[in-house]
């Protein structure tokens, strides 16, 4: 009989609000699930938003190199919204905008930004293109798959021109719906480096598909992402379950357990940590009970 081969597992990330910009609240995590964090998550919008401080437009270069000593790859979601400054204070969610050029000197403040930083980063932008309640979205705005595919080659082409080559560049939609497919969205190969896809079990308490295990929830989606580009990496970039409806405890050991065994271009698994019930929605954290946080310690070992 064959020896069975073994597989690096992938690596895990988590989004905590601040983890980046406030060393302690990344320690109390790891000191919580009793591991270091590989990646670490935030995100970042092109113009001023008031809802956080750390939640600004200006790449946050203190955050990398903090993420960086710490052993860790930061991820920026680089959300286009809100009024960006060097533009007049147009907002870049009509996508199609993008080409234009007004925003040009914002975005190549970050291209050589990150280039001046040097190490690898994981940049996430126009994530959840096929989600609704995105602005910069498909249907939203007037944007169309088309205006997707463009906005994301023109970002990509000047971040190039400026050689910011230690950023790797992750598309990353929501599970695959009925509105668009990801094919429709794709911008290829050569403008991609990591696949991804966000996904959440809302169980009995969100009305978002019921109860769905790991397994469940990414089939499709994942299924989709190696038909566009079957050798390369997939992360899931944003994930994490409710309580109410099934076992949380048994949901995290199936992330981390049953979905790599199943879907083996996944090689990274990123946490949302956070309690969004105050926006009606629930409380991700690991730690919602003493057996959900002993699954997930058990994980990481």
């Amino acid at each position: 009989m064959a020896a069975e081969t073994s597989r690096t597992p992938p690596a895990h990330g988590v989004y905590i609000p601040g983890a980046a910009q406030e060393p302690a609240v990344l320690a109390a995590f790891e000191a919580l699930t009793g591991a270091p964090v590989g990646i670490v998550h935030w995100y970042q919008p092109w113009g001023y938003d008031e809802r956080q401080p750390w939640y600004q437009p200006v790449l946050d270069q203190p955050a990398l190199r903090r993420v960086a000593a710490h052993g860790a790859t930061p991820l920026i979601t680089w959300e286009p919204r809100g009024p960006v400054a060097s533009a007049g204070g147009r907002d870049p969610s009509r996508v199609s905008t993008i080409l234009s050029g007004q925003f040009d000197s914002y975005i190549d403040e970050w291209a050589r930004g990150l280039k001046s930083f040097g190490l690898p980063v994981y940049l996430r932008p126009f994530h959840e293109m096929n989600n609704a309640a995105q602005p910069w979205a498909y249907g939203q705005n007037g944007n169309s798959a088309a205006d997707e595919i463009a906005a994301w080659r023109y970002v990509h082409d000047r971040f190039a021109r400026i050689g910011a080559n230690n950023v790797l560049w992750v598309w990353s939609p929501n599970t695959e719906n009925t509105q668009v497919s990801f094919a429709q969205l794709y911008p290829g190969d050569d403008y991609v480096n990591w696949l991804a896809v966000d996904g959440y079990n809302g169980g009995t308490q969100l009305n978002w598909g019921g109860w769905l295990s790991p397994v469940q929830l990414f089939d499709r989606s994942y299924r989709s992402l190696v038909a566009l580009s079957p050798s390369r990496p997939i992360m899931i970039a944003e994930t994490s379950t409710v309580e109410q409806g099934g076992s949380k405890a048994t949901w995290i050991k199936e992330l981390f357990n049953d979905l790599p065994a199943a879907f083996p271009n996944v090689q990274a698994i990123v946490w949302f940590h956070t309690d969004t019930t105050a926006r009606g929605e629930a409380d991700w954290r690991v730690n919602t009970t003493a057996a959900a946080l002993d699954a997930f310690k058990a994980a990481q070992l």
